[in-house]
C-alpha cells in the first residue's frame, strides 16, 4: 500500500501505522518516504500561468496482513483507517469512477462513494481527474476535494486526455506523472517530446511504463490500467505489456481480470465517437483482439459524460466469451452530461442500456470465482442501482472449468530473468534516446526478449503497490477540507437533473 501526501516544504515527514485487533493496537510501524518530489511549470501554450507545486511524499506501508484493519497517521495529523483483502477472498467490491472534476456534482459523487456499503476495497479512476486544463493550481483544489474519500479507500488512476498537459519542453502528462508515482523499482518511465491536437484527439506522445499503463491485484481480481494516448500498435510496449499480463496471470489464483481505459470503444453517444477520434481508433485496433482472447470480464471507460453498458461483445459481435464494455464518464465535471444519442429509437445490437441524465458511479461485487454483479449508482437514487447485470466469469467460457492453462495464442516466457533485464535499463533511461520506430538492425526475437524482461519487472512490483491516497499533512493547507464556497460551481448552484431521459434496457 502506498500513501501519498503533500507539504509546503521538504521537511522530514513519516507515516506511522498500526494493525487493529480486538480493540488494541499492534506495535507501531514507521514508513519513510521512498519518493519526494516537487515540480514547476512555466507559462506556455496551454499552461495559463507559472506554477510551483507543493512537495509530494510517497511511502510504502507493509508488509500488511490479510483481512486486517489498519490505522495510520502522517506525522501528528488525523488518523485514518483502511482494510486489507481477507483470506477468504470473497466478497470483494471495487468502485469505478470517470471524469469526476471538481463541481458540486463531483462533490455529490464523492459523498455517495464515501457512504456506500460495503466499502469498496479499491477505486479505479478512469482519467480526466481535475480538469485543470492548464490552471495547475486546480490540481491542488481537486485533491482537497477527493482527499476525504481517498484517505481510507485505496485509489488507482489512469490518464485521460485532460491529463495530457504539455510543459515548456514538450513533455506531456506533467502533473499526472509527478502526482501519481510509479510504485518502487520497475521498468523506467520513457518520456519524449510530443504534441496533442485537442480537436482531433491525435497524440504522438511517448509515455511508457510508470503510471501510464500498469496492473495490480486485489486478491482474486487483476486490474489492468491502459493509456488511450500512447501507442498500442504492433511492436509497442503497451501492446506487449497487455499480452504478457493476460498470458502470465495464474487464473487459478486470480480468476478475474478487468480493464480500465479512458476513451470507450463501444458507445452510441454522439460525443467522442470511437471511429472519429484517431487515438481511440488506434487503441482499439491494437488491443481489442488481444482482450477478446484473454477471458476479460469487464472493460471500463470514461470520456463520454454519460452511462452506457454493452452486452458481452467482441468486434461488434455478441459473444459470451467476450467482455462487457461499460462507459461510466458521469462523475460530475464542469462540461456537464452528454445526453446526446443521434438515433433516439435505434440502437446497436450490442448496446444494452444507456442514460445521459444522471451523475454517478458504479461498483462491481465479486461473489465467487465464477459470479460477479455490476451496478450503476446515480447520485440521486440513495445508493440504489439504476442498472445492473450479473455475469459469469468469461474465462470459464474460454477454457474448461478446471483447466487453467494459458491460451495457445500466447507464447511469453513468464519466468524471464529479471536481473538480466534490469541491467539493460540504460537503453531506455533517456527520453532523447527513445526511438518510436523499431530498430531494423535488431532481430525481432531480441526486441521481444527485451520487452518481456521489462514487463516482468513491471508485473513483479506493481502487484500490490499501485494504490495512492491523498492525506492532510498538518502544516499543509493545500489538502484542507473544502467548503461549498470553494467548489467550482456549474451554471446552476443547486443540483437539478433533466426530467427527460434517453435510456434503454434491451434484452
Amino acid at each position: 500500500m502506498i500513501v501519498t501526501w503533500a507539504m509546503n516544504s521538504s521537511s522530514s515527514s513519516v507515516v506511522r501505522y498500526w494493525r487493529r485487533k480486538l480493540g488494541e493496537d499492534s506495535d507501531e510501524s514507521i514508513a519513510f518516504p521512498y519518493w519526494i518530489r516537487q515540480y514547476n511549470v512555466s507559462q506556455g501554450v496551454r499552461i495559463v500561468h507559472d506554477y510551483v507545486s507543493p512537495w509530494f511524499y510517497s511511502a510504502k506501508l507493509g508488509p500488511l496482513q490479510k483481512g486486517s484493519f489498519y490505522e495510520y497517521q502522517i506525522d501528528n495529523g488525523t488518523r485514518h483507517f483502511f482494510e486489507t483483502i481477507s483470506e477468504e477472498k470473497y466478497p470483494i467490491t471495487v468502485a469505478i469512477l470517470g471524469d469526476v472534476g471538481q463541481t458540486n456534482f463531483s462533490k455529490e459523487t464523492f459523498n455517495e462513494l464515501e457512504q456506500y456499503e460495503p466499502r469498496p476495497k479499491s477505486v479505479l479512476l478512469l482519467g480526466d481527474l481535475s480538469y485543470a486544463d492548464g490552471e495547475l493550481d486546480r490540481w491542488d483544489s481537486y485533491e482537497r476535494l477527493a482527499e476525504k474519500a481517498f484517505a481510507e479507500i485505496p485509489v488507482a488512476v489512469l490518464p485521460g486526455n485532460h491529463e495530457c498537459e504539455v510543459d515548456s519542453t514538450g513533455n506531456a502528462f506533467t502533473s499526472y506523472r509527478n502526482r501519481y508515482p510509479p510504485s518502487g523499482i520497475e521498468a523506467p518511465e520513457i518520456i519524449a517530446p510530443g504534441n496533442f491536437d485537442y480537436s482531433e484527439y491525435d497524440a504522438i506522445f511517448h509515455y511508457d511504463f510508470g503510471a501510464s499503463f500498469y496492473a495490480y491485484t486485489l486478491g482474486p481480481v487483476k486490474v489492468i490500467a491502459l493509456n488511450t494516448y500512447v501507442r498500442a500498435n504492433a511492436g509497442s510496449r503497451q501492446q506487449a505489456f497487455l499480452e504478457r499480463e493476460l498470458a502470465c496471470t495464474d487464473r487459478s489464483v486470480t480468476p478475474w481480470i478487468i480493464i480500465g481505459m479512458h476513451a470507450p470503444w463501444y458507445s452510441t453517444n454522439a460525443k467522442h465517437r470511437a471511429d472519429t477520434e484517431l487515438n481511440t481508433a488506434n487503441h482499439r485496433a491494437g488491443l481489442e483482439d488481444i482482450i477478446a482472447q484473454g477471458g476479460v470480464a469487464f472493460v471500463f471507460a470514461g470520456h463520454v459524460h454519460a452511462y452506457e453498458r454493452s452486452h458481452a461483445v467482441c468486434q461488434n459481435e455478441l459473444d459470451n466469451k467476450c467482455p462487457v464494455y461499460i462507459t461510466v464518464g458521469d462523475g460530475g465535471n464542469r462540461e456537464l452530461l452528454y445526453d446526446a444519442w443521434p438515433f433516439a429509437n435505434k440502437y446497436e445490437p450490442w448496446s444494452a442500456y444507456r442514460n445521459g441524465t444522471r451523475y454517478g458511479f458504479g461498483v462491481i461485487d465479486f461473489h465467487s470465482d465464477y459470479r460477479a454483479t455490476w451496478k450503476w449508482l446515480p447520485n440521486d437514487f440513495n445508493g440504489e442501482p439504476r442498472d445492473s447485470i450479473e455475469i459469469t466469469n468469461p474465462y470459464f467460457a474460454t477454457v474448461p472449468e478446471q483447466s487453467f492453462s494459458l491460451s495457445p495464442e500466447f507464447t511469453f516466457d513468464c519466468q524471464a530473468n529479471l536481473v538480466h533485464e534490469v541491467n539493460r535499463r540504460a537503453a531506455f533511461s533517456s527520453a532523447n534516446n527513445y526511438d518510436s520506430t523499431p530498430d531494423k538492425g535488431k532481430s525481432i526475437k531480441s526486441r521481444q526478449m527485451l520487452l518481456i524482461g521489462i514487463f516482468c519487472c513491471l508485473l513483479f512490483i506493481v502487484i500490490a503497490t499501485t494504490f495512492h491516497a491523498f492525506h492532510n499533512a498538518v502544516d499543509h493547507p493545500h489538502f484542507s477540507v473544502l467548503t461549498n464556497s470553494e467548489l467550482e460551481l456549474v451554471p446552476s448552484s443547486t443540483t437539478t437533473y433533466p426530467k427527460s431521459e434517453q435510456e434503454s434496457a434491451l434484452v
